[in-house]
């Protein structure tokens, strides 16, 4: 008879021990069928790092944009979609460094004369593309008014709210959802205003991306580079 696990299921809910059991029992799998893929290097050698400047930003400029003031006491939850938040963004604004890279071999001389001259208002005017930023805006707006909906919020305001109102699941009902759809009165309830995600994108994220680049930039020529 197999020994029974003793470890306490309110223990096997937490993510921390749960960590610990994969890793014991990830040690006595087998080795790997295939071998490990060994990929060639990307960028050139670069320590940049602009999480501090993230976090303040983060901290200052973007939870006060999307929040309402008050306590509603869920600090546990809101503290891991803070990390959730913070890793999504420094993950995209240091995604730079391979914008930059692919924005130096397309224009290998310019960049290099602007490097060694060390211009970095130069090099952000050569990278600047406003035509692509203003549809990047554009696109991070459409897509806060499309998935930020609380569909239940506007399925309830279409309804009338309450038992009391119609009920659009009824695909009998000839005042139910279609009808509403077709008289343009189901009216989408936003979690967050389009406008602020897009500030947000506009007045921050690609501020910092392209501040990530320049940096990346300037340091291209001073340590080994990956083959062009």
């Amino acid at each position: 008879m197999s020994e029974m696990n003793t470890t306490p299921a309110s223990l096997l809910e937490s993510p921390l021990v749960v960590q610990v059991l994969i890793v014991q029992d990830a040690e006595s799998l087998p080795a790997t069928v295939l071998p490990p893929i060994s990929y060639a290097p990307v960028l050139a050698h670069n320590e940049i790092n602009l999480n501090a400047s993230i976090l303040r930003v983060y901290v200052k400029e973007v939870l006060p944009g999307i929040t309402s003031p008050g306590d509603d006491n869920n600090y546990g939850s809101s503290a891991m979609l803070d990390v959730a938040v913070l890793q999504a963004l420094s993950k995209r604004i240091h995604y730079g460094k391979f914008v930059a890279e692919a924005k130096f071999r397309e224009k290998t001389y310019e960049y290099t004369q602007l490097i060694k001259s060390r211009n970095a208002d130069g090099i952000m005017e050569l990278l600047t593309d406003e035509a692509v930023e203003e549809r990047v805006i554009a696109r991070v707006a459409l897509k806060a008014a499309t998935f930020g909906q609380d569909i239940g919020s506007t399925l309830m305001s279409s309804s009338g709210g309450g038992s009391s109102g119609t009920n659009i699941f009824d695909t009998n009902h000839t005042s139910g959802l279609a009808a509403n759809a077709d008289s343009k009165s189901l009216k989408p309830t936003l979690k967050i205003q389009p406008d602020v995600v897009a500030s947000v994108y506009k007045d921050w994220v690609m501020p910092l991306t392209k501040e990530v680049e320049v940096l990346y930039l300037l340091g291209r020529l001073q340590h080994t580079s990956p083959p062009l």
